[in-house]
């Protein structure tokens, strides 16, 4: 998280893409500049329309720490 430009917490409103695809309600900025009220957070690493074995899947209604790569 040190090097991370980006960290918040996050609540996921909705799921798309077997959940690797959320819109989350942006809780609270620990760091950077403030976010907009609704965010968009992709948890396929590839960047392809595959899933792999590295992709993060999120859950509706739960509450994340996010760090943003890339």
């Amino acid at each position: 998280m040190q090097r991370a430009d980006t960290v918040f917490i996050g609540r996921v409103a909705m799921v798309e893409d077997l959940n690797r695809l959320v819109t989350m309600d942006v809780v609270e900025v620990w760091k950077g500049r403030d976010l907009p009220a609704q965010v968009l957070v992709s948890g396929a690493i590839s960047g392809l329309p595959r899933v792999t074995a590295d992709d993060r899947t999120y859950l509706p209604g739960q509450t994340y720490i996010v760090v943003p790569l890339g």
